[in-house]
């Protein structure tokens, strides 16, 4: 596992982050719904493709996994970092469109699916198996032949590096890994 930093630098009010571009200035923080935070609207008729339970509170289930569980670690304020980064960066390449949607939201509901297995799932289960690993890998390199940052390309080393050492493992490890 990555240390990422080894210092938090995401902010949600608390005046804590290290890194001014990651949403503090100072000791006060930036909303990040009016700058970072890149939104991107799906046709409702996609939405039903993938799940009509989901359509209506998407969003606020991951503003509550932000807010409820990620922050609480370093490396989960490192994925909060990355989530934003790469949405910027999806967005001004326009990675994300009609042809692919679904395809980036059922990856999101994946993920959410991982995160919750991690916070209530059962001590001995596994989140994170090789079919998902595969999968994650295939978005971080539609990333990689986006980005020329050497910043962002890290981000992406640490993603992989983070997937190499948790996959397989299961919720007991991973808890314990990372700090919960």
């Amino acid at each position: 596992m990555q240390n990422h930093g080894g210092l938090s630098n995401y902010c949600k009010g608390c005046g804590t982050s290290n890194i001014d571009a990651y949403g503090c200035q100072g000791n006060d923080c930036v909303n990040i719904r009016s700058g970072c935070m890149v939104e991107f609207s799906l046709d409702l008729d996609s939405l039903h493709e993938v799940s009509s339970a989901h359509e209506a509170n998407a969003g606020d289930q991951f503003h509550e996994l932000r807010d409820s569980f990620l922050l609480k670690t370093n490396i989960g304020q490192w994925y909060i970092t990355y989530y934003y980064e790469l949405g910027k960066i999806a967005s001004d390449n326009n990675m994300i469109n009609a042809g692919n949607c679904v395809d980036y939201l059922l990856f999101a509901m994946d993920i959410m699916n991982i995160a919750n297995e991690i916070r209530n799932g059962s001590p001995t289960s596994i989140p994170i198996d090789d079919p998902m690993k595969d999968k994650a890998l295939s978005f971080l390199n539609d990333f990689r032949a986006n980005i020329t940052d050497p910043i962002v390309l890290g981000y992406l080393d640490d993603i992989e590096q983070d997937l190499n050492f948790f996959v397989n493992q299961d919720v007991a490890f991973i808890r314990n890994t990372i700090g919960l």
